[in-house]
Parts: C-alpha cells; structure tokens; sequence
C-alpha cells in the first residue's frame, strides 16, 4: 500500500470518532476497534504518522489496553502481534 493510499483510508475512518477522539464505540472494545488498532500497528513501522496523527489518540488508548499490552509486549501465551499479522500483497 503506498502512504497515499494509506494516509487516505485513515482518514475514512477519522471522520467516525467520536468526540472524545479515541474511540468509535462507546466501549471502545470491539473486534472493529481493535482490528483497525492491529491495522494501524502494521503500518506503523513504515508510516509512524498514522499513529500520531488524528488517530493518535485511539491509537495510545488502544495499545494502553491491558490485553492488547499484554500482546504488544510478548506475554500472551499465542505470542506477540506480529505474530498474529499477516501483511497481504
């Protein structure tokens, strides 16, 4: 994906944060929150300014979740994320 593309999908999604600007959904928790987190965090390496931009926020709020830490930093007994992630061509 180039970093047109990509910086253009994000900012579909940005349009649908609520208010507070760090989630889409009053929990804040769902499979579409955290599949867009897992997104994200692909991303990261080669375009850090999703991650800091706009999204910024929902990106710190969902990587500070306990479960998703406990992946991020290997304690979870299925690995870590990239472990998870498989990038499609």
């Amino acid at each position: 994906m180039t970093k047109a593309k990509a910086v253009a999908q994000v900012a579909k999604y940005e349009k649908w944060l609520l208010p507070a600007k760090d989630r889409f959904t009053e929990s804040g928790q769902t499979v579409g929150e955290i599949d867009l987190f897992c997104k994200l965090y692909m991303l990261k390496a080669s375009l850090p300014e999703l991650s800091s931009g706009a999204m910024g926020a929902f990106y710190t709020r969902m990587q500070a979740l306990p479960g998703i830490k406990k992946v991020l930093d290997g304690g979870s007994k299925l690995g870590m994320l990239h472990d998870y992630l498989v990038a499609m061509p």
